[in-house]
């Protein structure tokens, strides 16, 4: 309890500090950021065109592999159940037709396909899904990324954290006060 109190007390008594720049350089900073602003339907319209290329227009070129795992492992999902569904279909069809040349080669039994047919039919669907989500989240992430290139984070932060002793409601009281300071 002792540690824990002191520990409390250390830590009031310490006064944090966050990015305490000039004025002047934050002015020179903040034209800096305006000198480079890229637009928002610039980078949709490239990020729409050719995915991850709104990303390289703002200049966030770590995404772009990003973009392109998603993409190619979704693309992936969709070619193996794919074949998996056509695969079941075409057996399936071969033990209901009256073809005597047609057989079905896989271990499954009619009810068997159908349930394994369903399966690769609803995973396929739900790749082409991931597949238009993340192509919509990249053309979403360009257009986002470009209109907060000139947000504005203040410069001059500061927490302090102090003890705080006196009366309240004529009781004597102790505790801990925080202020957060920015301009």
């Amino acid at each position: 309890m002792r540690a824990l109190l002191l520990f409390i007390i250390i830590t009031a008594a310490t006064n944090l500090q966050a990015q305490t720049d000039s004025t002047a350089a934050s002015d020179s900073t903040k034209a800096a950021r305006k000198h480079i602003y890229k637009g928002p339907r610039t980078a949709s319209i490239l990020s729409a065109v050719i995915p991850g290329a709104g990303q390289v227009y703002n200049r966030k070129y770590w995404k772009v592999p990003v973009i392109y795992a998603a993409l190619g492992g979704l693309g992936y999902l969709f070619y193996v159940h794919n074949d998996d569904y056509n695969y079941f279909r075409r057996n399936l069809a071969a033990i209901h037709d009256k073809n005597e040349a047609t057989e079905n080669v896989t271990p499954y039994s009619s009810d068997q396909l159908v349930l394994l047919k369903r399966d690769s039919r609803k995973l396929r669907d739900l790749s082409i899904v991931g597949l238009a989500a993340v192509y919509l989240l990249n053309i979403m992430d360009a257009n986002v990324d470009a209109h907060l290139k000139t947000f504005d984070v203040i410069d001059d932060l500061s927490l302090r954290l102090r003890p705080f002793g006196g009366m309240m409601a004529n009781h004597p009281a102790a505790g801990i006060s925080l202020t957060l300071n920015y301009r």
